[in-house]
């Protein structure tokens, strides 16, 4: 297994999976699946659930505050401050096992940014808006901490895989100039690598039919806008420039119900 750790670690992009909490992640992941293993030919079952989530603060800023060609949208030392609100998450599975079970579960999102930045030279508040749709892909292990024969039986659970985040043109809006006063960015859509980690509870509702809580941190990566055209309008002109990228960090923290049928 631990090859297998190290080998995941040491091809990861730009050392992105180096943290002392993201090897912390990949051993967790990799034991959950080693564990289920011998139950993948048992039990094939079939989840779907629903959930509510939260979304962790975050700052959009520039992939490079100090570039010039093209030049960076803030520049060092600004960025929009806030977060991805409340949303709800639908969530589907198939997978195998039982006490142990490995899984892959496709989950969706629909957020919707709400910052403030902090131009300089401009009066009053600066906010900023842009929608947001996640839909990810990841391969989950979860394990169960008691007995089968018990009926409400808590596990632990993390997964890793990709999220596809879709955002949609971002707007700066002035008011303190005027009503019109904005700064439009493109939209973008962009493959991040993203995982879970958890807790909840499997309670039996009949052989095959199960209930299951579970609350989850994820990390969908980052939402972002890519390098290109920024549309200025202000009170006396409209005009058009290229802009370096901008993006800021994803996560979100939520309870999710599901019923799980098992064959």
């Amino acid at each position: 297994m631990a090859r297998i750790v190290n080998r995941f670690i040491n091809s990861s992009p730009d050392g992105a999976y180096h943290s002392p909490r993201m090897r912390l992640l990949v051993v967790l992941f990799v034991s959950l699946q080693a564990i289920a293993a011998p139950a993948l030919a048992r039990s094939f079952y079939i989840r779907a659930g629903a959930g509510h989530e939260r979304s962790r603060d975050s700052a959009v800023r520039d992939r490079d505050c100090s570039a010039t060609n093209p030049p960076a949208l803030f520049g060092c030392g600004f960025e929009a401050r806030g977060d991805f609100g409340r949303a709800p998450v639908f969530e589907a599975a198939i997978g195998f096992g039982s006490r142990a079970r490995v899984e892959l579960a496709v989950a969706h999102r629909s957020l919707e940014l709400d910052a403030n930045a902090n131009f300089t030279g401009v009066t009053g508040a600066q906010p900023v808006h842009a929608g947001l749709r996640s839909t990810s892909a990841m391969i989950n292990g979860s394990l169960e901490l008691a007995p089968r024969a018990w009926r409400l039986r808590p596990f632990v659970t993390a997964g890793a895989g990709a999220a596809r985040n879709s955002t949609d043109p971002v707007v700066y809006a002035f008011p303190g100039i005027s009503e019109e006063a904005v700064t439009i960015t493109p939209r973008g859509a962009h493959t991040n690598f993203a995982w879970n980690a958890g807790l909840g509870a499997t309670f039996d509702l009949s052989p095959s039919l199960a209930l299951e809580l579970a609350i989850r941190h994820t990390d969908l990566g980052r939402m972002r806008s890519p390098r290109g055209t920024a549309t200025i309008i202000r009170p006396t002109r409209t005009l058009e420039i290229d802009i370096d990228e901008t993006h800021a960090d994803l996560a979100t923290r939520g309870i999710t119900l599901s019923l799980r049928w098992t064959r």
